[in-house]
């Protein structure tokens, strides 16, 4: 996520101009959004949207900044489901109206898929999106992480982590994504948490914890997991004929999982960056197979590079 910005947020320098900018600049208005939407719909291209009420997260957190509220549970409150509901609405109620494809990024709360659920049902052309960390961790493993684990909309109770499982397996989910924002440590040590930088680094470990949750304690099939990984994600950004189907003529981007183990997640083993994750001290029941020949190439061929995905 750092680097897909303008400017790339590679260090702190670069994160106090862009957050400069983004005071300037606030959240777009519905007015800019719409334009936005009109102009995307005329190209045949998707708009994603973070579903969260700016002016409503701004002023809770103004609030309890004010009175000295600045821990955990403080940021926590600061950005109620509401929030995420208000933004869902205005963003599915702007795509009903111009007939662009929407979106939603990393939905956290069952409410959040429900209302989706029912602009779909309404012809709007919507689909969701949550991410491993919902799944996965609740409001109390927040806490009990601290900064490792602050992100955007944050985690959720309980009740609502197993819930959104349920709507998962229900069809309410079209897609998981990581929402990988890796951060040096310096960038996560603060005595204000609102001060911290948000978002949790995941791309190594969430997927694979992910899936060995939905089959070991969810009873969901890798049949049923996959297009959340792969097909519905290679459909909805213009990739299908290409990526997510092992077919003839699509790319052969294939991940071999093991199932069979429980390996604990020690910091040592983080192959990032910036070594720091919420998940370190979890047990990883599914591991990527790795280093490990599974099909040869034909003598006298090569591998190719990666290249830049467009969609067709």
């Amino acid at each position: 996520m750092p680097l897909n910005t303008s400017p790339p947020t590679a260090n702190v320098a670069a994160l106090a101009a862009l957050a400069a900018l983004a005071e300037k600049r606030r959240c777009a208005e519905a007015a800019v959004l719409r334009a936005g939407m009109k102009r995307a719909a005329a190209c045949g291209r998707v708009v994603a949207v973070h579903g969260e009420d700016r002016e409503l997260t701004r002023r809770l957190a103004a609030e309890a900044s004010a009175a000295g509220r600045t821990l955990v549970r403080d940021y926590l409150d600061s950005r109620p489901v509401q929030a995420e509901l208000n933004a869902i609405a205005w963003a599915t109620e702007l795509a009903g109206q111009t007939g662009c494809p929407l979106h939603i990024v990393h939905v956290s709360s069952p409410e959040g898929l429900a209302m989706i659920a029912s602009a779909r049902a309404a012809a709007v052309e919507v689909t969701a999106e949550t991410c491993p960390h919902y799944l996965l961790f609740n409001d109390k493993d927040g806490e009990r992480t601290g900064a490792l684990a602050k992100c955007a909309p944050p985690l959720r109770d309980e009740v609502r982590r197993l819930a959104m499982w349920q709507a998962l397996a229900a069809g309410a989910v079209q897609t998981i994504g990581t929402d990988h924002s890796p951060a040096p440590m310096e960038l996560k040590e603060s005595a204000d948490f609102f001060n911290l930088w948000g978002g949790m680094a995941g791309c190594q470990h969430g997927f694979p914890l992910t899936i060995a949750a939905g089959l070991q304690d969810h009873g969901l099939t890798a049949a049923e997991l996959s297009p959340l990984l792969s097909g519905n994600v290679a459909a909805r950004f213009g990739l299908a004929g290409r990526k997510g189907r092992i077919a003839v003529n699509h790319e052969a981007d294939l991940v071999f999982l093991r199932n069979d183990v429980a390996d604990r997640i020690v910091p040592e083993a983080l192959l990032t960056r910036h070594p720091l994750s919420a998940y370190t001290g979890l047990s990883n029941r599914c591991r990527v197979v790795r280093g490990q020949t599974v099909w040869p190439l034909p003598e006298g061929t090569r591998a190719r590079g990666g290249r830049w995905l467009r969609p067709a």
